[in-house]
């Protein structure tokens, strides 16, 4: 299970929030681990809910297509619309999930939803939506004119923050296609290639492990350049990776030279560093977000470059960016089993730059790496 459920109970309670409702693909995936493609298109019949009551008593519900398939703990499942398979004997259409109550191809999602609420004496609790769209609220504010219907995307945020031993173990195995795709990059990176063989070949890397690029920055040269520029010698070429498989994305980079890098290119890169190695040991549960950015900073500029700023030096990551942010105005305190992303990367035109970023989990005696690739500046 990717939901962290007793940490969910206990937001519920704080918040005194008697219905969590999932709609937005990212927290429906999470929260019932059905991953359904066509919801993140916002497709035709894609619209999911999930349910959670805080009263135990009361089972959790999902509402889904009927074309939506895959593995979840919830049994309560109810779906609607066409289905989309047909068994060739018997020439009829069927649903993947077969324990499902199918309540027919021309039913409205938001009336299964009011229905079932009805159904399970909740139409007169505080419900909690992630995300509420206007006709939403007036149509269920209208049926259950007793309930009390809000929004709050804050909930889901805290409550994803710390990581299941499942979501740990996603993020781990798509951390390790990460960075066979970096090894790759680093085997592509010389002298006459072009920034978009390098980057196809980190795409080429990861679609063979099954993994979705999301997030890929390549950039090369004095003048930090994409798409055809071609490398030469004297060039940093870096990469910002991100990757989606099973449902959870990676975001780290690495960052490569070309001949004999000048003593300012190693001072600066050896700032970065330090920096990030700062960060990353000082990361405890109790020290906050923003404690590790200043930390951050302040490293790289007492260890080289006085002038370095950044808006942020890392954020949690999971089935999406998650938080906490690395950030000045982030005070949330670390928790163990956080998965962040720390970084401390350096651009400047004329220069060039680096990219260094690694994931780690907070553990009760520091952090710990996900990542396992050297950090140091690969001399092609």
């Amino acid at each position: 299970m990717l939901l962290n459920r007793e940490r969910a109970l206990g937001y519920m309670e704080k918040n005194d929030v008697d219905v969590l409702v999932a709609h937005t693909p990212e927290n429906v995936f999470y929260s019932s681990d059905v991953f359904n493609g066509s919801q993140w298109l916002n497709y035709y019949h894609s619209d999911m809910y999930v349910a959670i009551p805080r009263d135990p008593e009361v089972e959790p519900w999902m509402i889904l297509p009927a074309s939506a398939g895959g593995r979840t703990w919830i049994k309560d499942l109810r779906t609607y619309g066409p289905p989309t398979y047909t068994l060739k004997n018997k020439k009829e259409m069927v649903v993947p999930f077969e324990d499902a109550e199918y309540i027919g191809g021309d039913a409205e999602p938001s009336d299964i939803l009011g229905g079932t609420l009805e159904e399970k004496g909740l139409a007169e609790k505080r419900i909690v939506f992630d995300e509420l769209s206007l006709p939403l609220y007036r149509k269920l504010s209208g049926r259950l004119p007793k309930a009390t219907v809000s929004m709050s995307g804050s909930i889901f945020k805290a409550i994803r923050m710390v990581k299941t031993e499942e979501e740990v173990e996603r993020l781990t195995r798509v951390v390790k296609i990460t960075e066979e795709a970096l090894r790759v990059m680093f085997e592509t990176v010389r002298p006459g290639v072009a920034v978009r063989e390098i980057a196809d070949a980190i795409k080429q890397t990861a679609i063979q492990e099954s993994a979705v690029p999301e997030l890929l920055i390549p950039l090369g040269g004095p003048n930090l350049q994409g798409g055809d520029y071609t490398l030469k010698n004297g060039d940093l070429f870096f990469a910002d990776i991100g990757l989606r498989h099973q449902g959870y994305l990676s975001d780290f980079g690495r960052t490569a030279f070309i001949g004999t890098p000048s003593r300012q290119i190693e001072q600066y890169y050896d700032a970065v560093l330090k920096g990030e190695e700062e960060a990353i040991k000082a990361m405890k549960p109790g020290v906050k977000a923003s404690e590790i950015f200043k930390i951050a900073v302040e490293t790289v500029r007492d260890e080289g470059i006085p002038h370095y700023s950044r808006g942020a030096c890392g954020h949690g990551i999971g089935a999406g960016f998650d938080l906490p942010l690395i950030g000045p105005g982030d005070d949330t305190p670390l928790e163990e089993n956080m998965v962040l992303e720390v970084e401390t990367p350096y651009r400047e035109i004329g220069f060039g730059g680096f990219m260094l970023e690694d994931t780690i989990i907070v553990k009760r005696g520091g952090a710990r790496f996900l990542t396992e690739i050297d950090r140091g500046l690969r001399i092609i």
